[in-house]
């Protein structure tokens, strides 16, 4: 299940200045962003992403590069309360369309 969702995300990689970015879709498997700054397939990244009064975190892995500023990002091994909460937001968005 996916849905198209705008809303800011901050990635970050292991050393340098935090990345602002903004969802176009959501999935509870990962998600398609865009950003300014130039991402690398296989690239591993923090992500923030703020749903509601909370934030979802975890770990990302670029997996593609649909254009100059769209990428593809696959969770790896999100806690289970950060995967609940993104299963349920999903379902909300989804529920929405």
């Amino acid at each position: 299940m996916s849905s198209p969702v705008d809303m800011p995300c901050t990635l970050q990689r292991g050393a340098g200045a935090p990345i602002a970015a903004a969802t176009i879709e959501l999935r509870e498997t990962g998600m398609r962003l865009t950003s300014r700054r130039p991402l690398a397939v296989d690239e591993t990244v923090s992500f923030d992403l703020p749903v509601r009064d909370a934030h979802i975190c975890g770990r990302a892995r670029v997996v593609c590069q649909e254009r100059p500023d769209v990428y593809a990002l696959r969770f790896d091994r999100l806690s289970q309360p950060m995967a609940q909460c993104l299963h349920d937001f999903v379902c909300e968005l989804a529920a929405r369309d």
